[in-house]
């Protein structure tokens, strides 16, 4: 719940508690798209490396789980990556990026997914989703850089927002 309530409380509203709670996750759980006791799991794993199995979880609990691995082990190595499989709509990637940022590293969130929704440069049909991306970085004494964005011009979200407001 954490993740959805940051991102309303920072202004992403096609993020937070009120669009996706029935949109994505109620209806996930009680379709059996989302599985209400996954039993998460890292199935590799290298002094730098893991991979998380969701078992088709929601995937801010596996993706919280897979920033946190990933500073413990960016703290002995210099660098680390955990991908995360099976798993559901994730939210805000800016929300995991920023996680690092308690520790004064960088972080670097993504997902693939939402569905061939975006119609690729001169193409005519859609094949790609929109992988959305977030990187943070410490800046001092300054407020950090955080960028949290969709590699489409706009989010889905705000796409059925707009859809559903007749825009």
């Amino acid at each position: 719940a954490e993740v959805l309530v940051d991102a309303d409380l920072n202004g992403i509203d096609t993020h937070g508690v009120c669009y996706n709670l029935d949109l994505h996750y109620l209806t996930g759980l009680m379709n059996g798209y989302i599985n209400p006791t996954p039993d998460v799991q890292i199935t590799h794993e290298t002094p730098g490396t893991a991979v998380i199995d969701a078992d088709e979880g929601m995937a801010m609990i596996a993706s919280v789980k897979a920033m946190q691995l990933a500073i413990e082990k960016a703290k002995n190595t210099g660098i680390a990556s955990v991908a995360v499989k099976n798993s559901s709509h994730y939210g805000a990637a800016g929300y995991y990026a920023r996680l690092a940022l308690e520790h004064d590293m960088l972080g670097f969130s993504m997902s693939s997914g939402g569905g061939r929704v975006i119609i690729p440069m001169n193409g005519r049909y859609p094949w790609m989703g929109t992988n959305p991306m977030a990187f943070a970085a410490p800046a001092g004494k300054e407020p950090p850089f955080v960028i949290d964005m969709a590699s489409s011009t706009t989010s889905y979200g705000k796409v059925s927002i707009a859809q559903a407001f007749g825009i």
